[in-house]
């Protein structure tokens, strides 16, 4: 058997795994043909000069081993990328080798990248394919022309971080958070027609009172790579709960809008978070270019007259100022409990909560950490000198929501008046 078959049959396994082992990093724009390129990677920091202030001018694309390895996608200031240098701030590179199954060729091939913070530069083969800046958006690139069917290819990454106040860092600072360098989401190839399917934007409509009425827009951006003939944009459902509607694009158009009806719609809810999933196809005639599988879910959310969902009223008078603590709230929902949320805003700071059901003990716990962070939050807020013991409060009944308001009330008027004294 040939070298060139052997590579080709190897990367098809590796395909095939990535399919049916990995879940693809976009569920909500998810395409067949893709491949992951998490794992071990070779790794290492930019070489300094002799006074350690500068990058020595060493290309990343020289041939000798790099000094180490990292584990994608982890940023290297985590434990589980194998580096875990939180002091290190700057340039890294990183390099491994991909091969492709021969049954992609003659398709467009992306370079897919979920985040890399803060800077990223990419090369594969030696030529230099693009560099991206945002250390929160997935970028892609076209990397057809660059690969190769005979061999393995070498794809380099060079990211910079240096997570100084001309980058927009967030709370990745020594007082907050440990930061998040270099590749820190999945990275992955994935395969195209000429023409394909760019983005697309799902809007459900609504009736007069502001609840869904079973129809939904998806407007689909498609770039057309020098098509020039008609195309044509299919939408339908992967479960054959609503029908298929199509329709054609002009030799000049990028774009349609099309409405889906779907009969006897079950619509999201907290409760009830049904989702449809469906399909987008890009044809040129009969000749399929793109499919694109997503999901949605049939809900509206108005702020007028209080929030609602689907034209109902949630949480009246309720406002989330941080919710760290997820698993705790996710219990206490479980429990009936549906909201212990904090308004940022000093002349309305309240907390609210409502039982549905009785207390017990993994709700009392559950609190009593909520607690703890809404007392931080309180006096990192609002300044005030001293907070309550809102903890106390859950250890009990658990029904007293109104004692809490009344104790925050307390402790703003308490630092009002220091104000004043002062």
């Amino acid at each position: 058997m040939s070298r060139k078959a052997i590579v080709g049959m190897v990367a098809t396994i590796l395909l095939t795994n990535a399919g049916a082992d990995t879940p693809h990093p976009r569920p909500d724009f998810e395409r067949a043909e893709w491949l992951s390129l998490n794992g071990v990677w070779e790794f290492q920091f930019a070489p300094e000069n002799r006074e350690g202030t500068a990058p020595l001018q060493v290309s990343p694309l020289h041939e000798r081993p790099y000094e180490g390895t990292i584990r994608v996608p982890f940023g290297w200031d985590s434990k589980l990328s194998g580096v875990q240098r939180t002091d290190y701030k700057g340039e890294a590179w990183y390099r491994r080798e991909f091969s492709v199954p021969a049954n992609w060729l003659g398709k467009r091939i992306w370079l897919c990248f979920g985040a890399v913070d803060y800077r990223a530069e990419v090369w594969v083969n030696g030529q230099r394919v693009g560099q991206h800046e945002g250390g929160y958006s997935e970028f892609r690139l076209d990397i057809t022309p660059q690969v190769r069917y005979d061999r393995p290819n070498t794809l380099v990454v060079v990211a910079e971080d240096l997570t100084d106040h001309e980058t927009p860092i967030g709370k990745q600072t020594p007082s907050w958070y440990t930061s998040t360098s270099g590749i820190w989401q999945t990275v992955w190839l994935e395969t195209t027609g000429q023409a394909y399917v760019r983005t697309h934007q799902i809007i459900c409509e609504a009736d007069d009172s502001g609840a869904p009425n079973g129809k939904v827009q998806i407007t689909v951006e498609v770039d057309r790579g020098g098509v020039e003939t008609p195309l044509s944009v299919e939408i339908r459902s992967t479960e054959r709960q609503f029908p298929a509607v199509r329709t054609e694009l002009a030799p000049n158009t990028e774009s349609a809008t099309l409405t889906l009806t779907v009969p006897g719609a079950r619509l999201w809810t907290p409760e009830t978070p049904h989702l449809y999933p469906f399909e987008i196809r890009l044809l040129r005639g009969s000749a399929l270019e793109d499919t694109v599988q997503g999901y949605f879910g049939i809900r509206t959310v108005l702020c007028e007259g209080g929030p609602t969902i689907n034209a109902s009223l949630i949480l009246e008078g309720i406002t989330c100022a941080a919710c760290v603590w997820l698993n705790e709230t996710h219990l206490a929902r479980q429990k009936g409990i549906t909201a212990v949320e904090v308004n940022p805003d000093l002349e309305h700071a309240k907390v609210y909560f409502s039982l549905l059901t009785g207390e017990s003990a993994e709700v009392t716990r559950a609190l009593q950490k909520a607690a703890g962070f809404l007392r931080t939050e309180l006096s990192r807020r609002m300044r005030l000198r001293s907070v309550p013991q809102l903890h106390f409060l859950f250890d009990e009944s658990l029904e007293r929501g109104n004692r809490i308001s009344h104790l925050i009330d307390e402790a703003i008027a308490e630092d009002e008046r220091h104000h004043r004294d002062d």
